[in-house]
């Protein structure tokens, strides 16, 4: 007959059936005294220890925002046409990020992004004081919609060169990586080039160097014309984004230089 676990080998047995019975209750009794006694003591100005959070934590998604908050207004005002980014809005690790924009009464811009992997997700959206939201990503023709209904007025080349840039940074796209550079010196090059590369890098530099700068913004006929640079994707760009009277945007584009050693996704 196969040996107890808890019996060694050499112990004799009892022959008593009793007895095991007295050492088992004697061993429970131990146990719940040297328990008690390895207990931590709460002091009144103490709490009991807490369970140790998750390794793994989940997703937490606000399910019911508050609508008198602004990510639950942007949200509910979201629901009905975009709601993805709805649901992106009410997402508990999504930013809010307030862009600036003095010049545009009754609306808020919001840069909204979820870095939460593997896919971050980043976009741009608008709420006005009453409560309409609209998504200016990818949609330049919604910007001049949000503008006209603000009665935005541009009347210096401080307050165009300001709507060029909101333009272009809220309504750009995630295809590749895009920025604006106000500078060459902006430009994020590979960190290693090779000799053909250094070229290419030095031959952008020399030739668009003295060019590039912040936006500028020339007075026109119909408004101004602002000229800004951008890379995007591997290319560098020339803008030439004309803020109407009316509040139209629009923006022709001009690649001067593709190909660039930089790199070209996020």
């Amino acid at each position: 007959m196969r040996e107890p676990w808890n019996f060694p080998p050499d112990r004799p047995r009892c022959t008593d059936v009793s007895s095991p019975l007295r050492r088992a209750r004697g061993l429970t009794a131990l146990a719940a005294v040297t328990a008690l006694l390895a207990l931590p003591a709460c002091t009144p100005d103490q709490t009991p220890p807490t369970s140790p959070p998750s390794a793994t934590p989940g997703s937490s998604v606000t399910s019911s925002p508050d609508a008198s908050d602004t990510r639950g207004r942007l949200a509910a005002g979201l629901q009905g046409t975009s709601p993805a980014n709805a649901r992106l809005v009410r997402h508990a690790k999504t930013t809010l990020t307030p862009v600036e924009a003095a010049w545009l009464p009754g609306w808020q811009i919001f840069d909204v992004q979820n870095q939460t992997p593997p896919h971050p997700r980043r976009v741009f959206a608008a709420l006005s004081d009453g409560g309409e939201a609209v998504v200016l990503t990818g949609q330049p023709d919604t910007f001049s919609t949000m503008l006209k209904q603000a009665g935005v007025s541009v009347s210096s080349a401080d307050v165009a060169a300001q709507v060029a840039t909101v333009f272009l940074d809220s309504t750009r796209t995630y295809a590749t990586l895009s920025y604006r550079v106000d500078d060459a010196d902006d430009i994020r090059w590979l960190p290693t080039l090779t000799a053909d590369q250094q070229k290419a890098r030095d031959a952008v530099i020399s030739s668009y160097g003295d060019r590039i700068g912040p936006a500028k913004a020339t007075q026109s006929s119909s408004g101004w014309t602002v000229e800004v640079w951008t890379i995007s994707g591997a290319d560098l760009v020339r803008h030439e984004t004309t803020v109407g009277t009316d509040g139209t945007v629009t923006d022709k584009t001009e690649t001067v230089a593709s190909d660039l050693p930089v790199p070209a996704s996020r």
